[in-house]
């Protein structure tokens, strides 16, 4: 593979990922506003939300807590274990410091 080649792949998988998250943040924002309270259904869209952060750390942090202060309201103790999740990642990956 050239450099060439692997530059368009790399901005290939760039606009995919960012065509993505437009699509994850507008089913968050609908799960928000239908009070749409399925917990496998949010459960999925925060671990999508997880797998994402490792490429797109900085435009993934909001949306990931937009949906957990939701997800707060109907199951609390998962919701502190998906910020535990989240931090433990953002830790492993340099972004924030262990608290």
């Amino acid at each position: 593979m050239s450099n060439n080649e692997f530059k368009i792949m790399l901005e290939n998988l760039y606009k995919k990922s960012e065509e993505e998250l437009k699509n994850i943040a507008i089913e968050i924002n609908n799960i928000i506003k239908y009070r749409i309270k399925d917990r496998k259904t949010i459960e999925a869209m925060l671990d999508n939300l997880l797998s994402f952060s490792t490429i797109a750390y900085d435009k993934v942090k909001h949306l990931y807590y937009e949906l957990l202060i939701y997800y707060s309201e109907i199951d609390f103790e998962a919701a502190i274990d998906y910020k535990n999740y989240y931090l433990e990642m953002a830790c492993e990956e340099g972004y924030t410091k262990k608290r």
